[in-house]
Parts: structure tokens; C-alpha cells; sequence
């Protein structure tokens, strides 16, 4: 799986696991993960790396950029899947923070966030 992924898969487990001990209650964050994993696939035709990048091998810098876009669309993925499961996690936003921080990762994450606030 595509390391990009990956992360997803884990913020997903820290916000949608397990709050208690035992089976069965762990399905929220299975078929979350399973979603992303389909999203993921359905936009780039597949979640294996070594596909993923193979126009980008020889070349150090675009295959870094390319890492990094897949990286930020899995991150936007994962956040909607959160808040789709989770939507009182946008009441909980520190507005005042994301005013404050620069650049491009602030324009996505007010775009992301944008799309929850009511």
C-alpha cells in the first residue's frame, strides 16, 4: 500500500477506533479504512507505490513532488472520512490557529475545514 495511505489509515484508527475493550467494535474504523482505500484507488487506478511513481523513478525532485500531492489528496481524504463520521470534530476547531499558519498546507486545511463549518 502506498505509504501515503498509510497515514491515513492511521489517523483514521486514532480518531474512529476502539474506545473500549473487546470485539466487534472496531468495525467504524475497518470500513473507513476500507473507503479511503477504494477513494484513493478510484482517483489515482491504484494504491501501490511502486505503480504509482514508476514515470517519476529517475527523477528525484518529481517523484518527491508526486509523493507529496498523493500525500496531500490522502490526507484530504482521510480528514472528510473523519468529519464524516465525526462531525462535531469540526465544532471543535481551533479557528484562531489555522488564521495564523502560512502557506499551502493553510490554504487546504481551511478548504477542508470550510467544507464542515456551519
Amino acid at each position: 500500500m502506498c505509504g501515503a495511505l498509510n497515514g491515513g489509515v492511521l489517523a483514521l484508527g486514532l480518531f474512529l477506533g476502539r474506545n473500549r475493550p473487546g470485539f466487534g467494535n472496531g468495525n467504524r474504523v475497518r470500513r473507513s479504512a476500507r473507503m479511503l482505500h477504494d477513494r484513493f484507488r478510484e482517483n489515482f487506478g491504484s494504491t501501490c507505490c511502486r505503480i504509482l511513481t514508476r514515470d517519476f523513478r529517475h527523477d528525484r525532485d518529481l517523484h518527491f513532488e508526486h509523493c507529496a500531492e498523493l500525500t496531500a489528496e490522502a490526507a484530504r481524504m482521510t480528514a472528510r472520512i473523519i468529519l464524516q463520521e465525526r462531525p462535531n470534530l469540526a465544532k471543535q476547531t481551533d479557528w484562531a490557529f489555522l488564521q495564523q499558519i502560512d502557506g499551502a498546507g493553510r490554504a487546504r486545511l481551511k478548504k477542508i475545514a470550510g467544507l464542515f463549518r456551519r
